[in-house]
C-alpha cells in the first residue's frame, strides 16, 4: 500500500537536544560539521527555524538546523503542519550543502490521509539558508521533465549577486545518444532563480562517453568544476564557465580498476570505493575484506545447542529451526 509508512520511528524522534554549556559561545566551535543527510520529521523549532511553502503557497513546511560539534552529527528536522507520518513517502533527505546552504528533498505520499491533492506523490526541493539571524525557506523550481536523480546535484557557492551568499545549482544529464558523447549542463542561478541549459561534450577524438554512467556522488572543485562520479566507469568532468560559450567541454577520468576480489560487487560499490576532494586535489579510496586461509583441524568443541531451542525471528531463517540444518560434528 502506498501511504504505508516507508521509514523506521526513529526518524519521528530527533536526538536530544545539545547541552547549552556544551554549545555556549565561550567554547571554540570547529569551522565545518558533519550532517546526517537524512531528515528528522518532527516539530522542534530554534533560532534557525524557517518557513516555506509549495507552490501557490499551499503547503507550509518548516524546517530548524540543529548543530553538534564534530564528530557529533548536526541534523535537520522538517515539521508540515497538518500533515503526519503517513503523509510523506520516506524521509526528507539533504541533496548538497555547502556552507549555510542546503537543498533538501521532501516527497509527499501519493495516498496520505491529510494532504492536499495538489501535492500528492510530488517531488519538492527547497534551498534553506541556517543564518541565525536570517534564516530562509524557498521553494526550488524544477526543471521539467526531472530527467536526473537526487544524487546528481551539484551546489556552487558564489558571490555573484553582488552581496555574497549567492549560489549555483548544476546537474550533467547525459543525452540518450550516448555514441555522441553529448550532455546537458542544466545550471540554477540564485540569481535570477531560473534555470539554463547549455550542451556539454567530449573534445573530438576523446572517445564515447560510457553507455553507462551512474552518479554515485557529485564533488565540486575549486567552486567552479563539476564532477560526477561513478565508481566503476570514472569520473565526468564539467568545468562551468562563465562565458556564455554554447558548448561547455567534457572531461573524463577513468579510475583504477577494482581489487579483483571486489569484482562483481556494482551494487556494494558506494560501500567499499569513494572519491573526495582534498585541498583541490582528488582522492580514490578502495577496501577490500581480507581472506585468511584457516585449517580444518584446530577446531574444538565449544557447545551443544538443541534444535528445538533456537528462536526464530525472521521468517527467512526458518530453516535453522529444522535438525537437518544443524550441522553434526
Amino acid at each position: 500500500m502506498e501511504n504505508r509508512v516507508r521509514f523506521s520511528a526513529s526518524s519521528l524522534h530527533p536526538p536530544p537536544m545539545p547541552d547549552p554549556e556544551a554549545t555556549s559561545s565561550s567554547r571554540r566551535r570547529a569551522d565545518w560539521d558533519l550532517l546526517d543527510k537524512v531528515a528528522y520529521i518532527a516539530d522542534r523549532p530554534s533560532g534557525t527555524t524557517a518557513q516555506g511553502f509549495t507552490h501557490g503557497g499551499g503547503q507550509a513546511v518548516q524546517v530548524s538546523f540543529w548543530l553538534a560539534d564534530p564528530p557529533g552529527l548536526s541534523h535537520l528536522c522538517v515539521h508540515c503542519p497538518g500533515l503526519e507520518a503517513p503523509d510523506f513517502y520516506g524521509e526528507p533527505t539533504v541533496v548538497c550543502s555547502e556552507k549555510d546552504i542546503t537543498i533538501l528533498h521532501i516527497r509527499f505520499s501519493s495516498s496520505g490521509p491529510n494532504i492536499n491533492a495538489v501535492h500528492r506523490g510530488q517531488d519538492r526541493y527547497f534551498v534553506y539558508r541556517a543564518d541565525h539571524e536570517h534564516p530562509s525557506l524557498d521553494l526550488l523550481p524544477v526543471p521539467s521533465p526531472l530527467c536526473y536523480g537526487t544524487n546528481e546535484f551539484g551546489l556552487l557557492p558564489s558571490s555573484t549577486d553582488g552581496e555574497g551568499g549567492g549560489f549555483r545549482i548544476a546537474v550533467l544529464c547525459q543525452r540518450r545518444q550516448l555514441e555522441t558523447g553529448d550532455c546537458d549542463l542544466h545550471t540554477f542561478s540564485s540569481k535570477t532563480w531560473t534555470w539554463s541549459t547549455r550542451l556539454a561534450r567530449l573534445p573530438r577524438g576523446k572517445g564515447a562517453l560510457p553507455p553507462c554512467h551512474k552518479a554515485h556522488k557529485v564533488i565540486v572543485l575549486d567552486g567552479n568544476t563539476l564532477d560526477l562520479v561513478d565508481l566503476w566507469e570514472g569520473i565526468l568532468c564539467c568545468r562551468l564557465d562563465d562565458d556564455d560559450s554554447p558548448v561547455l567541454p567534457l572531461r573524463h577520468i577513468r579510475l583504477p580498476p577494482p581489487f579483483h576480489i571486489n569484482r562483481g560487487m556494482v551494487d556494494a560499490s558506494s560501500g567499499i570505493q569513494d572519491v573526495v576532494c582534498i585541498n583541490g586535489v582528488i582522492k580514490f579510496v578502495e577496501i577490500a575484506n581480507r581472506r585468511r586461509l584457516t585449517g580444518s583441524d584446530h577446531w574444538l568443541r565449544d557447545c551443544e545447542v538443541d534444535a528445538n531451542d533456537v528462536v526464530v525471528s525472521n521468517p527467512r531463517h526458518s530453516c535453522l529451526s529444522s535438525p537437518a540444518a544443524i550441522l553434526e560434528n
